[in-house]
């Protein structure tokens, strides 16, 4: 079972949560938005992501590149507020697929509408793609970020959206709030282990964390909320 923290477990449940009150769904969109800080090791994860994968969504079973801020949109959150959010690749590009079945998937992350952002991203590709100059900023990350606080993490949180479509234009959408986002993947994998080992029907295979518990298996972190209206 892969993905038992923040990525992925938040998403890929709502993702299930949403498909299934609709008989053929065709269309999954999943964002977020983070109240905390990064680690050095999620930063570095993000400097090798960028030159290598670049961004990518799923349409009709296939990942396809397009350009960084193609297809950004506005998003309500369960915090009240509309965050700008832009594609990006995340782990659900993969599990949502055998979560869901739902062929054409988006993942979004919420991020500040700038000027020249979408020219500036494929220069920061192009120059991270050179391998020296990528472990001097990965040094420099190390060096310098240090991630959130006990503070920060204490007073952080979590949003996610999920909404699915079918061919018809019916649609299910559903919200979520939890901890912040290095508090969750601690709790969510520890919550992982008890329900393997207290499972009453064995698990076998590669499964989601939706497959493997269910779509409520987040609800089992404490301080995790799901709306379905605003």
């Amino acid at each position: 079972i892969s993905g038992v923290g923040f990525d992925i477990v938040p998403t890929d449940c709502l993702a299930a949560y949403v498909a299934q009150q609709l008989d053929e769904p065709q269309v999954l969109e999943l964002a977020f938005a983070t109240k905390g800080g990064v680690s050095g090791g999620t930063t570095n994860s993000m400097l090798e992501i960028i030159p290598k994968v670049g961004i990518v969504v799923r349409r009709n079973g296939r990942l396809v590149a397009q350009r960084f801020g193609q297809g950004a949109k506005n998003v309500l959150f369960s915090d009240g507020k509309l965050r700008h959010v832009v594609p990006i690749p995340w782990g659900d590009l993969s599990s949502s697929v055998k979560s869901t079945g739902i062929p054409n998937v988006t993942t979004y992350i919420a991020y500040p509408k700038l000027p020249g952002m979408s020219l500036g991203m494929p220069v920061a590709q192009a120059l991270l793609s050179v391998k020296p100059l990528r472990r001097v900023v990965q040094t420099a990350v190390n060096r310098f970020v240090g991630g959130p606080s006990d503070e920060v993490r204490e007073r952080g949180k979590t949003l996610v959206w999920a909404k699915a479509a079918d061919a018809e234009g019916n649609t299910a959408e559903a919200w979520l709030e939890s901890l912040e986002g290095y508090t969750f993947t601690a709790v969510a994998g520890v919550r992982a282990v008890e329900r393997i080992l207290d499972a009453s029907r064995p698990l076998a295979g590669a499964l989601t964390p939706s497959l493997a518990f269910g779509p409520d298996f987040v609800l089992e972190i404490t301080g995790t909320t799901r709306y379905d209206v605003l």
